[in-house]
């Protein structure tokens, strides 16, 4: 299973407002409905729902990440940074923030070789 309870929920959630939506038109803006049913009628049934839940679960994830995966980086990293220089070993660090640097080019151009296409 790709998502779980809440991005479940989300997902009802904004199919449920879209059909609401799409219901409120019809009855309150009959013209606009007829050119949005027009318009939307050339694309594959759902294609609306899934562009509106792509655009709200897009950035939900990108926050995620950053609160989950980035943020306890940051911290950890900054942690031991303060331990080095409050029990006085500074030097540690001119080992450590190279070691760290390298990893993380090693890690983006592993990533960039997994994210190109075979061929």
């Amino acid at each position: 299973m790709l998502f779980g309870a809440p991005e479940t929920a989300l997902l009802n959630e904004t199919i449920a407002s879209h059909i609401e939506l799409r219901r409120a038109s019809a009855a309150h803006l009959p013209g606009a409905a007829r050119a949005i049913s027009r318009r939307s009628s050339r694309r594959p049934t759902g294609s609306i729902a899934e562009t509106l839940t792509q655009g709200l679960v897009g950035p939900q994830l990108l926050v995620q990440h950053a609160l989950f995966t980035l943020l306890p980086i940051a911290v950890e990293l900054l942690t031991v940074v303060l331990v080095l220089m409050h029990f006085g070993h500074a030097g540690y660090l001119l080992i450590f923030v190279p070691t760290a640097l390298a990893y993380l080019l090693v890690f983006r151009r592993a990533a960039a070789r997994v994210m190109t296409p075979a061929g």
